[in-house]
């Protein structure tokens, strides 16, 4: 018989009375349509994109928050009932939601709360201009915290910066906290606290135990309502499941709460940092029955809808930034193969070092402490999901992980900032995850002069971008990673360097190697193409969790967690159009089935109220 159906124009879907839609007619045989093949939503007319095939379908169905079937629009007509809703996608491009498989979410939270600098490559005068006027804001206590500060920028007259924010003469330690969570500093007052600090007043967040006295401060206590406001905004960046890198026992709990509630619309996975005692990776009882006691943890997360514990967290280096203006001079702390330098650089600009023979970096473990708990972990079916900047410490794990040789979880490396080719080419045909901050991968001439040269020799610092240093070839190798095997995550580690995610501006990163006002790329060999970038950020993500089966495609069976974007960012690789693909815009974003942000939403872009 014929039914006549509305035909509900995509924008209109959150409102109830819609004037003027085009009614149309259907022929269903009612007869032959059982109640299990009718869908609660048909998507018509859009550009859907299957990352498990890699090709391009038209429509779907969904019911019950689960893709009914992905096809034609004609195929999916038959998936239409009385009251199956239709939604007009108007050509445009549906994509699998996005996976963010490496950030840290309540220091999101943290991070928004007091002052902010944003990570702007500012000046010393503008970095007080900017303190002044939080000072005008805020109702400040005990203690001015000013977050998000790009350390390189005042680095070279830090002096000069600290004796401008004496002169404020607020009555208060102020707390600049780097926007990469590695350098800070303060005023004078907070700088007597602390006891391990260089001679310009720089110090690392291990010495953030001076200022116990300021624990309220550094350290919150989650609110729900915060947390679902997040939730919210990574929706609206078309986030639906990420990999929090650093959970801890004490956040459990919360989790729990957090993600039993109705309107938590996030799949959140953990990587459990569980602070293994010296006597604990020194015996193999110890050590067993931790593990053993995390797999029980696992199980249990296992059976909720929403949370799961999905991997152990390792921090196994440092990080290769450094300060070579200081004096002494601040070395990097990643362990690398080669020990690291000491650059001198005159009123030129050029450049001369000296080699320090017992610098090569740290290893936060030893190696038999490191191959015991990844072996017994693995034997677990634990997925590790590994921080790793430097060279020597990438080459231990990939020594490792070939001496198990059976891999029974996805086991991740995360960040890479510095690794050599031979050992990510074994590395990829081990068939490892690498999870990597493509808006990391950039060419800063103040930032990359802080660390560059450390590894590398260079006449002036501007030669870090002509392409034959070793540093230069090895820095984020995703290319060959990929190339040999390997499989690709996205992370933006988020708030370091930034609270907001970004997607599709990482996506032109991975693309291009470079900001897109920026004309020098750092090296385009390791460049990848669209498809991988978009499945970095998608199936990739679910499979890293062991989730492949139920999301990261849009795929029948798999929940319905998708977006639709206002362009083609397909066709905008094709025809070359990079700087485009990196403004592209969220226009909807669902979440098994729900709509849970539409562009006209009181939540902007770029995730502010």
């Amino acid at each position: 018989m014929l039914i006549p159906l509305k035909y509900t124009n995509l924008d209109s879907l959150q409102k109830t009375n819609i004037k003027n839609s085009l009614m149309i007619s259907i022929l269903i045989v009612t007869s032959n349509l059982c109640y299990s093949q009718v869908a609660d939503t048909v998507f018509l007319n859009s550009k859907v994109y299957n990352s498990d095939l890699r090709n391009f379908s038209q429509a779907f169905a969904i019911k019950k928050g689960k893709f009914l079937h992905v096809g034609t629009n004609a195929q999916v007509q038959k998936y239409i009932g009385k009251n199956t809703q239709i939604l007009d996608g108007k050509g445009k491009l549906a994509l699998p939601s996005f996976f963010d498989s490496h950030l840290h979410f309540l220091d999101i939270i943290w991070s928004r709360k007091g002052c902010s600098l944003d990570n702007k490559p500012l000046g010393t005068k503008e970095v007080i201009t900017n303190i002044k006027n939080c000072i005008k804001k805020q109702n400040t206590q005990r203690i001015l915290l000013v977050k998000n500060w790009n350390y390189s920028h005042t680095a070279k007259r830090h002096k000069e910066l600290i004796n401008e924010l004496n002169k404020l003469k607020l009555g208060l330690p102020i707390l600049l906290v780097g926007s990469d969570q590695l350098h800070y500093s303060g005023n004078s007052q907070l700088l007597s606290l602390v006891n391990n600090k260089n001679s310009l007043g720089v110090f690392g967040f291990e010495s953030l135990k001076d200022l116990s006295g300021y624990e309220k401060e550094l350290f919150f206590k989650p609110n729900i309502e915060e947390a679902k406001s997040l939730i919210a905004e990574l929706n609206s960046q078309g986030i639906t499941s990420v990999l929090d890198a650093f959970v801890i026992y004490k956040h459990l709990d919360f989790y729990e709460k957090l993600f039993r509630e109705p309107d938590a619309t996030l799949n959140f996975n953990m990587a459990l940092h569980p602070y293994f005692s010296k006597e604990e990776l020194g015996s193999t009882k110890l050590l067993g029955s931790h593990l053993n006691a995390i797999t029980m943890l696992r199980k249990k997360y296992s059976k909720e809808s929403k949370m799961t514990l999905s991997s152990l967290k390792i921090v196994l280096d440092g990080s290769l930034e450094g300060n070579p203006y200081s004096k002494p001079v601040t070395y990097p702390t990643a362990a690398v193969k080669n020990p690291y330098f000491s650059p001198h650089i005159d009123t030129h600009g050029d450049l001369t070092y000296d080699l320090q023979k017992d610098k090569k970096g740290v290893l936060l473990y030893t190696e038999g402490e490191l191959k015991s708990l990844i072996t017994m972990a693995n034997k677990e079916k634990l997925s590790t999901h590994i921080h790793v900047m430097g060279n020597r410490s990438y080459k231990v794990l990939i020594d490792i992980f070939e001496s198990i040789g059976d891999l029974k979880a996805p086991h991740s490396l995360a960040h890479v900032q510095f690794a050599d080719i031979e050992d990510v080419k074994r590395a990829g045909k081990l068939g490892l995850f690498q999870t990597m901050t493509y808006s990391w991968i950039d060419t800063d001439l103040e930032y990359d002069s802080l660390v560059f040269p450390f590894v590398s020799k260079f006449k002036t610092v501007r030669d870090l971008y002509k392409g034959s240093s070793h540093i230069f070839k090895s820095s984020y190798p995703v290319k060959n990673f990929q190339h040999f095997g390997g499989t690709l995550t996205f992370g933006s580690d988020a708030p370091v360097e930034s609270n907001k995610i970004s997607p599709f501006l990482n996506i032109y990163h991975a693309l291009k190697r470079r900001s897109p006002k920026k004309k020098i790329s750092l090296n385009t060999k390791e460049s990848i193409d669209i498809y991988d970038a978009v499945d970095s950020l998608t199936i990739n993500g679910a499979r890293l969790v062991r989730q492949a089966h139920r999301t990261g495609s849009i795929t029948k069976g798999k929940d319905a967690d998708f977006l639709l974007v206002d362009r083609d960012i397909f066709q905008l690789y094709k025809t070359q159009k990079f700087e485009l693909i990196a403004k592209t815009k969220i226009l909807k974003t669902f979440y098994r089935g729900k709509l849970v942000f539409n562009q006209v939403d009181t939540h902007s872009q770029d995730g502010k109220h």
